[in-house]
């Protein structure tokens, strides 16, 4: 596993399954099943549903160990220097 792997993932209370993930999605890992869902096995970590999702439903999590580490740090650093 790539240890600095982060995938979108769907809050499925933000999706009003508009279609934009799954259009935008350049190798067809975005389907929608009542709202949006991955194919994390598909997914090319391009994030182009992330940056086009206009209801910001769609996150970032990571994956790999680093990438934990990272997001980690950076919440942290939010709460002591927000």
């Amino acid at each position: 596993m790539n240890q600095l792997k982060t995938l979108p993932d769907v809050n499925e209370a933000k999706c009003t399954s508009c279609r934009i993930c799954v259009d935008s999605c350049p190798v067809e890992a975005v389907y929608i099943n009542e709202k949006a869902k991955i194919n994390w096995n598909a997914c090319i970590e391009c994030l182009c549903c992330h940056e086009l999702c206009p209801q910001k439903a769609i996150k970032l999590t990571p994956k790999g160990i680093l990438s934990k580490l990272a997001f980690g740090f950076m919440n942290l650093k939010r709460t002591f220097f927000s």
